[in-house]
């Protein structure tokens, strides 16, 4: 079945969304937090132009091992970085680093899962 009428369907769904809901309360916030944060009080340019971008879940893949492996050679080839991988996978830098080093006592093998395969607790903590 193909797919890509429903992922341009809801693509145009996020885009009305944030035209008429997500950007007018986001200008409506910094309008108001000016007076609390000196750094958009000072900031003299065109608050409402500054260019930002919504993040949304990752779309699911149909071989998330193959985007794990490319992923990985990605990394090792420089021509990706770790926090763009975190960006389209739906996370954050921050929660991959404090991931590997909750892993880091099961030494490197473990923590280099992390970047080259899905990974979920129950197969860290459930070996045999």
């Amino acid at each position: 079945m193909e797919d890509a009428p429903y992922w341009s369907d809801r693509d145009n769904e996020r885009q009305a969304m944030e035209a008429k809901v997500f950007n007018p309360l986001l200008y409506t916030f910094l309008d108001f937090a000016r007076f609390a944060i000196p750094a958009l009080a000072a900031f003299k340019g065109r608050w409402w132009q500054l260019k930002h971008a919504w993040q949304y879940d990752a779309r699911p893949t149909p071989d998330p091992v193959k985007d794990a492996t490319g992923d990985a050679l990605n990394l090792q080839n420089a021509t990706d970085t770790l926090a763009d991988i975190a960006a389209r996978a739906g996370t954050s830098l921050a929660e991959i680093e404090d991931l590997t080093n909750s892993l880091a006592h099961f030494g490197t093998t473990t923590t280099s899962m992390i970047l080259s395969s899905p990974i979920s607790w129950r197969n860290v903590f459930d070996r045999d």
